[in-house]
């Protein structure tokens, strides 16, 4: 516990000290640019941090996958052919298993070092898109710990499509549509599931991003009730057979939280009106997607994955609807409100659920 508590002060004692250093710096044409090199330092600090606990983490900590899927695809590709380690795990995909065969040259049987080096994408990708687009910094950071951070223990895979997804959000800004569609079928190789993440193109720029996007949200839910069935009729055959061997659970044994802080979130904003801003209403709805698609982890509990890809951008959302709040004395009431139920989230409920705690360097689990 007191690994996170010191992660914590960090996060909170970096934001006062870095993010008030500001340089102006010269461009060619001569234009001057003001660069907030204290909010750089401080996504530095803070993303390194971050790395160093997944990184440096007992490979026992999360869930299971690290220790009892990607531990064993790992040895497979260290002792076998190419094409037997490729083809062996075809459930983790073509391209993953060929990604580890690749690193296996450079990591030799050492699984520590090849966890050193896929911890990198989804930390650094989440950093980058704090630093890029956050209006608040810390309450991002607080936001990502607190419902995002955890998963890089145990979804390795997945939050290495995550991290590409974050990425395309620039194109999203930009509307770029075919380099957000290459991105997301680079995502969606690494995991299929991320090939959903197209429909957040569409969602974030002809949503008007108003009372309707809550309608969606209660229209997913009627039907997640009462037309459960629906869910197996986009299912491949392969996760079918998860279903009916007993691997996705479809017993309704999942939490409702995360979705109501999405709607938390989503209203939150509404109130500020920073839905109404270009990327305030791209995030909007790409959020209203998480909260929509959540109703569905009632029927199969792992579809609570899929809203990942796109409640990882609430982390965005947040920092830019407290940011316009007009009100000063408002405004710090919200973001110390807001704030400390972050907190509050991540100790009693994320620790707990994801196995988390107590933390445990792997040199205290076996060196592995």
């Amino acid at each position: 516990m007191i690994v996170y508590v010191l992660l914590l002060i960090f996060i909170i004692v970096g934001r006062v000290v870095l993010t008030k250093n500001k340089i102006a710096i010269s461009t060619l044409n001569n234009k001057v640019v003001i660069k907030n090199l204290g909010v750089l330092s401080y996504c530095i600090g803070v993303g390194t941090f971050l790395y160093l606990l997944v990184a440096l983490r007992s490979i026992y900590l999360g869930v299971y996958d690290t220790a009892n899927t990607y531990y064993i695809s790992f040895n497979i590709a260290n002792l076998r052919s190419w094409s037997y380690a490729v083809d062996n795990f075809k459930q983790m995909g073509h391209i993953f298993a060929l990604i580890t065969k690749i690193l296996t040259i450079f990591t030799g049987t050492n699984y520590r070092l090849y966890l050193i080096l896929v911890s990198i994408p989804y930390i650094y990708s989440v950093c980058y898109m704090v630093y890029k687009y956050s209006d608040e910094y810390l309450l991002s950071f607080m936001a990502f710990i607190s419902m995002f951070y955890l998963y890089s223990f145990y979804l390795i895979r997945q939050m290495i499509a995550v991290s590409i997804l974050c990425i395309s959000l620039k194109y999203i800004y930009e509307k770029k549509l075919i380099k957000f569609i290459i991105l997301v079928l680079c995502a969606s190789l690494i995991h299929g599931t991320a090939f959903c993440f197209l429909i957040a193109y569409p969602a974030a720029h002809y949503i008007k991003a108003d009372g309707k996007n809550y309608l969606i949200v209660l229209i997913s839910v009627i039907i997640a009730k009462i037309t459960p069935g629906i869910v197996y009729f986009f299912m491949s055959n392969r996760l079918r057979g998860y279903v009916e061997n007993g691997v996705y659970d479809i017993n309704g044994n999942i939490s409702i939280f995360p979705m109501l802080i999405y709607i938390a979130i989503l209203l939150f904003a509404s109130y500020s009106k920073v839905n109404q801003d270009y990327e305030g209403k791209i995030l909007f709805n790409i959020v209203t997607l998480a909260a929509a698609i959540y109703p569905f982890a009632n029927v199969i509990s792992d579809i609570y994955r899929l809203t990942i890809y796109f409640g990882i951008f609430s982390i965005l959302l947040v920092s830019k609807a407290i940011a316009n709040i007009k009100n000063p004395k408002t405004k710090l009431v919200l973001y110390t409100l807001i704030f400390s139920l972050y907190v509050l989230y991540f100790f009693t409920r994320s620790l707990i659920n994801m196995n988390a705690i107590p933390y445990e360097f792997f040199w205290n689990a076996g060196f592995i």
